[in-house]
């Protein structure tokens, strides 16, 4: 399956889980609401609730090394305290997430850069090779936590780590959605040695992000 393929089902679900908060009695904005695997994507306006108070457009990154191998582009409706940007970082792979909002109809027109911040910073996390997850990872940027996920992939649990920015590591959508197993993150070196409580708004991503970790 193609990273553009896995790109394409990742803001299909960050859509429909903003569509199927569009049943709200009273109307807000208007947005434009389109996903796209190649670049800025365009489409229809959409009234949307009151609840949703920004225009989002959303553009999610993978990278190997400092080669971006896809990368992905949805518009919505949007709630405000998930206008959030970061990255999560697995060592092979880094999957990285940029949100532009906006207050006024149809203002999200454009689509928000892939940006990527290189620079080590000073926080290490275990990372998972073919045999064990007892290797340590450079943090880069902003990636300020370390977290942990064990996945159920056609009936085998893997499990992966790696660092991750706090802005991924929290969010209203962990208690919306559902995936084929858990994440947690923690603040700390080293701290995802052992299992760290705490539910990831990574939920939203993990069509994309359990295929791109595994890698």
């Amino acid at each position: 399956m193609s990273f553009n393929l896995l790109a394409v089902k990742m803001v299909i679900g960050v859509t429909f889980v903003i569509m199927s908060l569009l049943f709200s009695q009273a109307k807000g904005l208007e947005c434009i609401t389109c996903v796209s695997a190649s670049g800025s994507c365009t489409g229809s306006s959409l009234q949307c609730p009151s609840v949703l108070g920004s225009c989002a457009s959303i553009t999610v990154a993978s990278f190997v090394g400092n080669s971006k191998i896809a990368e992905a582009n949805a518009k919505s409706c949007f709630p405000n305290d998930q206008c959030v940007n970061g990255s999560l970082n697995s060592g092979s792979v880094r999957l990285t997430i940029s949100t532009l909002c906006c207050n006024t109809d149809n203002c999200n027109t454009g689509a928000p850069a892939a940006v990527v911040n290189n620079m080590a910073n000073r926080r290490q996390c275990f990372t998972c090779g073919l045999t064990n997850c007892s290797s340590t990872l450079q943090c880069l940027g902003n990636e300020d936590r370390c977290f942990t996920a064990s996945v159920d992939i056609a009936g085998q649990s893997t499990t992966v780590k790696g660092c991750a920015t706090r802005a991924v590591c929290s969010g209203v959508f962990a208690s919306q959605l559902a995936m084929p197993g858990d994440v947690s993150c923690c603040e700390g070196n080293l701290c995802n040695s052992a299992w760290s409580a705490g539910h990831s708004v990574l939920l939203l991503f993990w069509p994309l992000v359990s295929a791109l970790l595994l890698y």
